[in-house]
């Protein structure tokens, strides 16, 4: 009965988990940083992906002529750079 006090002060529902088929708390979030890392990878391996396409059917400088023309964003810095030429976005 203690337990389940615990459980109803941080809000969790503790109940039956399906997949593991063990009782246990349901909320159980996933690693953030760990889902972060995988998002950037897998973007990273479409955005390459996407360049090959555009350099094989020659799209990739009209891709660029269209990134400089794009208004900027309030806050940041300005493009000066066609997207291909950025080699670090952040930090």
């Amino acid at each position: 009965m203690a337990e389940n006090a615990k459980f109803a002060l941080r809000h969790d529902h503790r109940g039956w988990n399906v997949i593991r088929h063990i009782p246990r708390p349901v909320f159980d979030p996933p690693n953030l940083d760990l889902l972060h890392t995988m998002q950037i990878g897998m973007l990273d391996n479409l955005q390459k992906s996407v360049f090959q396409f555009m350099k094989m059917y020659k799209l990739l400088d009209m891709y660029n002529e269209i990134w400089l023309c794009l208004p900027d964003y309030p806050g940041l810095t300005p493009k000066i750079k066609s997207y291909e030429e950025v080699s670090q976005w952040n930090g």
